[in-house]
């Protein structure tokens, strides 16, 4: 009977010291969203008649504010589910240190947690409320172990993924009125998970590109077309975003832009999904100019200098 004890009690000890080291990255207590409009019904069944849908006071937790959504069901649905998305005021990048994702709901009606996951069109499928009546917390855990697994089964790599909006949808029933009330919208990390969050986001506003520069030997051989096409290559295969080919990369006595030489050049940056800027002698009427053009993803010759 000790041991029983003992164990429950380092238990305990662990989970709080868990909970004690969990850092919250974000919560809505809904004070301050509008009292109208505030969530969007963009999926499932629609109601005949909104009646209540934004920020209200006294219909929280402990009578704070909280997020009333009244709806009025008729008739048969089709779905007999309702999505109505709240959008994050920032899409928040996931992030491995992201644990808890939770709501506090009082409902006659169950109602579902589902998140949105961008850019990919996913929507992650999570635990729902009992629709008692009475205050209940629906928690998705292991957030980030559960959407990065959704994101992979998709194909799709979860350190590029965010959630913009978090989802509740409403269960319809025999009673055409849904009654929810909404509190304390939260999601949880790690310790260190702020600081995470603030870094991610830092780097996604970062655009990041790898730039190829290109050297060839200055001879009639080193500066062909076939000469190009191995640079090009060469870049391709090291991921370039950008090739820089150096001056006159092919000879010639001149010629348009777009012509033979840079329309090739710019087939195989399509080609290869990459930026390419050429150079060669250039002939516009009864002159002729060294110069330089750029080639977008897509083949497209975007501009000269």
């Amino acid at each position: 009977m000790r041991l029983v004890t003992l164990l429950l009690t380092v238990v305990f000890a662990l989970v709080s010291i868990g909970l004690a080291h969990a850092e919250v990255i974000f919560h809505e207590n809904f004070d301050g969203v509008a009292e109208a409009d505030a969530l969007t019904n963009f999926w499932g069944d629609k109601p005949a008649e909104v009646l209540a849908n934004g920020a209200e006071a006294g219909v929280g937790v402990d009578g704070s504010t909280g997020l009333h959504l009244k709806l009025d069901f008729q008739g048969d649905g089709e779905h007999n589910l309702s999505y109505w998305r709240y959008d994050l005021p920032e899409p928040m990048p996931l992030i491995e240190g992201m644990t808890d994702i939770s709501f506090r709901v009082k409902s006659n009606v169950a109602v579902a947690l589902k998140v949105a996951i961008s850019p990919f069109g996913y929507i992650y499928h999570a635990p729902r409320s009992q629709g008692t009546g009475e205050w209940e917390t629906v928690t998705l855990p292991n957030a980030w172990d559960e959407l990065s697994a959704w994101c992979r089964g998709g194909g799709s790599n979860p350190a590029e993924g965010l959630v913009p909006s978090i989802i509740f949808a409403v269960a319809k029933t025999d009673d055409v009125i849904a009654d929810i009330f909404i509190d304390d919208l939260t999601i949880t990390g790690v310790e260190g998970a702020s600081e995470m969050l603030d870094n991610e986001r830092l780097l996604r506003r970062t655009a990041r590109a790898r730039v190829a520069v290109a050297t060839q030997i200055w001879s009639d051989e080193g500066r062909t077309l076939d000469a190009v096409a191995d640079l090009i290559e060469e870049a391709a295969l090291d991921r370039a975003d950008l090739l820089l080919l150096p001056q006159e990369c092919v000879k010639t006595e001149g010629e348009p832009i777009p012509g033979p030489i840079s329309e090739a050049i710019a087939a195989r940056a399509a080609a290869h999904n990459m930026y390419i800027v050429g150079n060669i002698r250039e002939t516009d009427g009864d002159r002729t100019f060294v110069t330089s053009f750029l080639c977008d993803r897509s083949g497209e010759i975007i501009g000269k200098y």
